[in-house]
């Protein structure tokens, strides 16, 4: 545990490098615990282990599983990226593709918020382009239908034409 020194000199460098010697430690702290949650997960294999450790935490099982999830992606420390919260990383080992969410962020210089929701819309993008697949299908399956029932004095033609809306980034 940090403490302060009982002789701590009157500088503001010296009380600045102090607060940065505790986010360090905190850092350092977040990765042991994730580190000992996956540990634990692997040598325990029990259905209730995300449960028993999120309840001796104080976290949801859901906070576990994504402490694990950046462990997983990201088990030594040249993986991580030093400049962005652990909670970064938790966020893009969620992913599909966690290196990649984490350069981003870095290079964007992310918040977390941002990067969640960086993540959303991505993910928001793949549902929308299956969506129009399965639409186009369906139109095209009963243009048919009502060409086969109706003949060609009665021909159809359905295009599909989405709307798109633009909406600016939150920032």
């Amino acid at each position: 545990m940090l403490t302060i020194p009982e002789q701590m000199s009157s500088t503001l460098e010296d009380w600045l490098a102090l607060l940065v010697q505790g986010a360090e430690h905190e850092r350092e702290g977040q990765w042991f615990q994730a580190q000992v949650a996956y540990e634990m997960v692997k040598r325990f294999r029990s259905r209730d282990i995300f449960r028993l450790v999120a309840s001796q935490q104080n976290r949801s099982a859901d906070t576990i599983r994504s402490w694990v999830a950046a462990y997983q992606a990201f088990p030594e420390e040249q993986d991580r990226v030093p400049t962005l919260h652990f909670t970064h990383h938790c966020i893009a080992a969620m992913t599909d593709d966690p290196p990649y969410w984490i350069a981003r962020a870095a290079d964007e210089e992310m918040t977390t918020a941002q990067l969640r929701a960086a993540v959303r819309r991505a993910k928001d993008g793949y549902s929308a382009a299956f969506e129009r697949k399965v639409m186009e299908q369906q139109i095209q399956r009963l243009s048919e239908e009502y060409n086969s029932l109706w003949g060609e004095e009665r021909q159809c033609t359905v295009e599909f034409k989405p709307v798109v809306a633009v909406v600016p980034e939150a920032g």
